[in-house]
């Protein structure tokens, strides 16, 4: 099989460093940093999410200090390798830590649809770190890796809808989100979606479900969900407190999308 000539590997054999030659020095960061990555499977959705897998193999122009170029003359890595190195500067990995760079290749990979750098960005948005604080614009980048079925973006929207904040309030939306991560299995919104149908908060009211997931949670080790689960059991009818026990011991959480 002939290597393609515009393969990342081919560009770098062809490069030799010149004054002025955008093309001359195709990161020395780069390349070691994401050699291997290029070649495997990068596990780049976040710092909990999967790996999404790259259709592309362009390369990515750096500075000597392996930071981004963003002129014109800069070709872009496939929105994994970006959103790997913003793993690595967030976590120091082979570079020095740096919140803002992290932030920097977050921001291109989330901008190609990488919905784990789309929900990274959001969290340094949403705290302040390595960016100003933008509560509007971690809204906007945790529904957008939300709709892809980022789990933790869905929950991090859902907690957002719920106290508006940089959104409007919204109960019914924050419980819609609530409920996608918990389908996905996040044991984290078990118990506060027990809470919202026991309250009628966003959902119609329903002790069988608010049974259900809190003792979702419960089997989790969530002692409030526990106490909550004790406490709606002494309240149901004996035949909807079965109706909830064989909901919770036959559940099992969707498929990630």
């Amino acid at each position: 099989m002939r290597a393609n000539n515009n393969s990342p590997l081919h560009m770098k054999s062809q490069c030799r460093p010149s004054r002025g030659n955008p093309w001359a020095v195709l990161g020395l960061t780069l390349g070691t940093l994401l050699a291997s990555a290029i070649m495997e499977d990068v596990r780049a959705c976040g710092w909990w999410g999967d790996a999404e897998k790259s259709a592309t193999n362009n390369a990515t122009i750096v500075g000597a200090d392996g930071r981004p170029r963003t002129d014109d003359v800069a070709l872009y890595a496939a929105p994994a390798q970006m959103a790997e190195m913003g793993n690595k500067f967030r976590l120091g990995q082979g570079v020095p830590k740096d919140l803002q760079t992290a932030a920097n290749w977050y921001r291109q990979a989330a901008a190609r649809g990488h919905a784990g750098a789309q929900y990274n960005l959001a969290l340094l948005c949403e705290t302040g770190l390595g960016v100003p604080q933008d509560l509007v614009q971690a809204a906007h980048l945790y529904r957008s890796s939300a709709m892809q079925g980022n789990r933790h973006a869905q929950h991090h929207l859902a907690e957002m809808l719920r106290d508006g904040r940089g959104v409007d309030q919204d109960p019914a939306q924050s419980a819609k989100w609530f409920l996608a991560a918990a389908e996905q299995g996040h044991k984290d919104v078990f118990g506060e979606i027990g809470r919202l149908y026991w309250e009628g908060t966003g959902v119609p009211r329903n002790p069988v479900q608010a049974y259900k997931w809190w003792e979702l949670a419960a089997a989790s080790g969530d002692h409030k969900s526990a106490s909550r689960r004790d406490m709606a059991a002494k309240k149901m009818d004996p035949a909807h407190l079965t109706k909830a026990k064989q909901l919770a011991a036959t559940w099992s959480p969707k498929a990630a999308q």
